[in-house]
């Protein structure tokens, strides 16, 4: 799968820089269709995430859509060249163009 490395700077003007899997290149890689036609049932389709805590947040297919104009959300591994804090789990979701981070679920199951 591709791995990319996005700098991500946040709402205190931190920057982090962060290695991992476009979302995208995993659901096609489980089979997903990326080129169905964006209308009618693909409007309804959603991916949820989990983490280990229990906590869920839900994402629209299109956030994932790797024709949109927006940085692809990617999993990640690592965080400023090093593995994630024990905290963050094995991987977390980063949308690199949301600066406000409540939606990065971390310990991602």
């Amino acid at each position: 799968m591709p791995q990319k490395k996005r700098v991500h700077h946040d709402s205190r003007h931190r920057s982090f820089c962060f290695k991992g899997v476009p979302v995208f290149a995993i659901l096609e890689a489980a089979g997903y269709d990326l080129d169905q036609p964006k209308r009618g049932s693909y409007l309804t389709q959603y991916v949820l995430l989990t983490a280990r805590d229990g906590y869920r947040s839900v994402y629209s297919m299109g956030e994932f859509d790797p024709k949109s104009k927006r940085e692809a959300p990617l999993l990640v591994w690592q965080q400023d060249g090093a593995p994630l804090k024990a905290k963050e789990g094995f991987f977390r979701l980063v949308i690199p163009d949301n600066v406000h981070t409540p939606r990065w679920i971390r310990q991602v199951e």
